[in-house]
């Protein structure tokens, strides 16, 4: 019974991403006309070159900035999830902003915002707690053993040619 709502769950992802590539550059050259003709077309070249540097320099210092944040938290055992989802929705932000339109730069500029940050964070702490029923929120105590290891021993028993 989980693999036929997966399996209808992933085919209707499939459907929204295809649906959203497809009428999303329709959408945007719509926007590009109506934007010209109320601003000018120098205008709206202007304005779609500044967004795209704007979109660059973040995903370049976000992007550093989040390896950064990686190697620190990673060695320490305290990988903050809150911090890295922050992060990511910067480099989303970033990558949005890179892409010339409109309706991009305002997904975009809206990830900036942290109420649609934490919507989005809500909203994917709920689907994940949907899919994985066990408490990511717990953290591992550093003096207690970990029994998911298993410890042996082996022998390799291919033949050298």
């Amino acid at each position: 019974m989980i693999r036929v709502r997966q399996g209808k769950n992933k085919s209707f992802m499939r459907f929204c991403v295809i649906t959203i590539l497809a009428i999303l550059p329709i959408l945007e050259i719509l926007a590009f006309i109506n934007v010209s003709d109320r601003i000018g077309s120098l205008n709206t070249i202007s304005i779609t070159i500044f967004t795209t540097f704007i979109g660059i320099i973040l995903f370049r210092f976000q992007g550093v900035s989040f390896l950064d944040t990686v190697k620190k938290n990673i060695p320490l055992d305290s990988f903050l999830i809150e911090i890295v989802f922050d992060k990511l929705c910067l480099l989303f932000a970033a990558f949005m902003l890179l892409i010339p339109g409109f309706i991009t730069d305002a997904i975009g500029t809206s990830m900036l915002l942290p109420p649609m940050k934490f919507l989005l964070k809500t909203i994917v702490t709920q689907s994940i707690k949907k899919y994985m029923p066990m408490d990511l929120s717990k953290k591992k105590q550093s003096g207690t053993p970990d029994t998911n290891i298993i410890d042996g021993e082996f022998q390799d028993i291919t033949k050298n040619k």
